[in-house]
């Protein structure tokens, strides 16, 4: 005879340690990532069904500059701004939920920070001071010289202003540095023989785009015909009136350049050569006997 019996045999679970998908992961972050920035995700497992694995950074993370979410995530934590070039080996650990001691498995994550290009810092224009001439008695609208021009590093466009010096607005400037005449100005050595104008020069681009060169203008004096005070002069002289005598009219002129004196003479009108004039003060005197004139 055979008999049977029924055993059940019960497999007990053994907490199994996590394990990483890799020994190592790599990841890249510029230094000038902004916090919370993803930067490489670690994977690990665990067989037993009941735990999941907990992710921790145990080693390697200066200054805590990086982080990692339970999902395994690593993030920025911190700005890495000045860290370029670093290389962070972080020690990455995943461990059970088993208590009183949970099991644990490590992967080792490098980490490159990426040094980043600072911005370019907008270089203003060179300008050098510079001198012009121009004549006294040019028109309005006129060149006063060549262009003033500046340079710029970057070849940034370049516009012009005269923002010292311009007494009387007597000069204006255009957007290629030519200074000419104000419309409806006009200039005289005599009156201001010299001006020294400040003439800004502005780049088109970010910041520090300015700068200033003195520009000295000298007035040219030009040469000006003497004028008299009257155009006329009328007076009644008795025929004996004695030669050398003056006869009581001195004509004067005046000249506006600063080095002319005016000098004088009788060039018409003279019959006889009666008359005669000191060509230095314009007195008018007898030069011959009048008798019977």
């Amino acid at each position: 005879m055979a008999a049977s019996a029924t055993m059940t045999v019960t497999v007990n679970d053994v907490n199994e340690a996590p394990v990483f998908a890799a020994d190592t992961y790599t990841g890249n972050v510029a230094e000038n990532a902004i916090v919370n920035e993803n930067v490489v995700t670690v994977k690990a497992t665990d067989e037993d069904d009941t735990d999941t694995p907990a992710y921790a950074i145990t080693g390697g993370n200066t200054n805590d500059d990086f982080k990692i979410a339970a999902s395994g995530l690593i993030a920025v934590a911190k700005s890495l701004v000045g860290k370029g070039g670093d290389t962070y080996t972080l020690t990455v650990t995943a461990s059970d939920d088993e208590s009183p001691t949970p099991l644990k498995d490590d992967a080792t994550v490098t980490i490159t920070v990426t040094a980043t290009a600072a911005p370019a810092v907008n270089q203003p224009p060179t300008f050098a001071d510079a001198m012009r001439e121009v004549a006294e008695n040019a028109a309005a609208g006129s060149n006063v010289g060549a262009a003033v021009q500046a340079a710029d590093p970057e070849s940034d466009a370049i516009t012009y202003a005269i923002t010292g010096g311009n007494t009387g607005d007597v000069f204006a400037i255009d957007n290629n540095g030519q200074i000419t005449i104000a419309q409806g100005k006009s200039l005289d050595h005599e009156g201001t023989g010299s001006y020294t104008l400040t003439v800004t020069a502005t780049d088109a681009a970010g910041s520090n785009t300015t700068v200033q060169a003195a520009i000295t203008i000298t007035v040219n004096d030009v040469n000006e015909a003497p004028v008299f005070a009257t155009d006329a002069y009328t007076r009644d002289v008795p025929e004996n009136t004695a030669v050398d005598v003056p006869i009581g009219v001195t004509v004067s002129a005046t000249d506006e350049d600063d080095t002319d004196t005016p000098t004088y003479e009788i060039t018409g009108g003279n019959t006889n050569d009666d008359f005669k004039i000191d060509t230095n003060t314009g007195v008018i005197s007898v030069a011959k006997d009048l008798t019977g004139k």
